[in-house]
């Protein structure tokens, strides 16, 4: 099972790497994705790179069963044998789709307050690392559970420590800040901002007809008979905008789900104190989210696309209508 696991790693990492590598390019090279919103999934995407190779490496490299003496034996046994390097890359990618589910729903629900945060260009930088400082932090508690015994050159790590081990509080704080406090943020944002969204639509098609009424009467000196509920109103500029909000959201609650789906796993093997192979089919699922991300931008993200298709087809970037951020 070692074998299989050590062959679904490579390809995790593999898909990983290259996934999230075209993405960073994308973001990087396209003028029209240059938005916060969209430095924040690149955040995320260089956290789920280096994530995706640690990964595939740390599945695929034999553990040193007697370490060697001095600062390499410390070095390997608190930042390798530990997993704290996989799992610090992990816990930042998580913290990073926090983050980009505040700023949405700060810019949609609180679009005023959001702009004025904007001219301070120091906000999305602290936001970025803010991050890394959350996932680095929660990954260095690992290092509690760790035993080395230098002389010896042994390496004992208690992931995850038995029931009523004095150290279990530190696994199921790390639960709490990695898995549940994110969930619930992201739960409650995108329940608000849906409701937003909905609000914003009906206020949008009156405008939109009344809009036509009136180039009607500049146009022809008089209003013509009114469109018929049935014949779809032209799209206005608020159209325009509220259409790529709602694209853009759809897509960041599929990223939400993927990261439920593939952390729930790791969240209760930690709860429960599983050892062995069910935690580490666990660890498998929790790295799997790294490389699901690009798929979903692909599929579902238009301005993605539309960026991927310029860089692919190394036609000139046109202008393109996104969320305005």
């Amino acid at each position: 099972m070692v074998n299989v696991l050590g062959i679904i790693s490579v390809i995790i990492g593999v898909l990983g790497m290259v996934g999230n590598c075209v993405v960073c390019i994308v973001i990087w090279r396209i003028p029209h994705m240059h938005t916060v919103t969209n430095a924040f999934l690149c955040n995320q995407a260089v956290a789920d790179l280096v994530g995706s190779l640690i990964f595939l490496l740390f599945f695929n490299i034999p553990a040193l069963e007697r370490l060697p003496p001095g600062i390499r034996g410390w070095l390997y046994c608190y930042l390798w044998k530990s997993e704290a390097t996989l799992w610090m890359f992990l816990f930042t990618s998580a913290m990073s789709l926090v983050l980009v589910t505040l700023e949405r729903y700060l810019a949609i629900v609180y679009p005023f307050k959001y702009q004025v945060l904007l001219t301070l260009r120091w906000v999305p930088a602290l936001g970025i690392a803010m991050t890394w400082l959350i996932g680095t932090s929660v990954a260095l508690c690992i290092f509690a559970l760790i035993d080395y015994s230098g002389p010896d050159c042994k390496c004992k790590v208690a992931m995850p420590p038995p029931s009523g081990h004095p150290l279990n509080k530190i696994v199921q704080a790390t639960n709490v800040v990695t898995f549940v406090i994110p969930a619930w943020t992201m739960l409650f944002a995108y329940i608000h901002i849906a409701i937003i969204l909905k609000r914003g639509a009906r206020q949008t098609q009156p405008v939109g007809a009344i809009s036509m009424v009136m180039t009607q009467i500049q146009n022809n000196g008089a209003a013509s008979q009114p469109p018929s509920s049935t014949e779809p109103l032209p799209e206005t500029q608020g159209d325009s905008l509220l259409r790529a909000r709602r694209n853009v959201i759809k897509t960041l609650v599929l990223v939400c789900l993927a990261y439920f789906i593939c952390w729930l796993p790791n969240t209760v093997m930690l709860a429960g104190h599983f050892k062995g192979l069910p935690y580490s089919i666990a660890t498998v699922l929790a790295a799997t989210n790294s490389c699901i991300n690009p798929v979903i931008y692909t599929i579902k993200y238009c301005s993605f696309r539309k960026g991927l298709r310029i860089l692919v087809c190394g036609k000139h970037s046109t202008t393109v209508r996104t969320d305005g951020s």
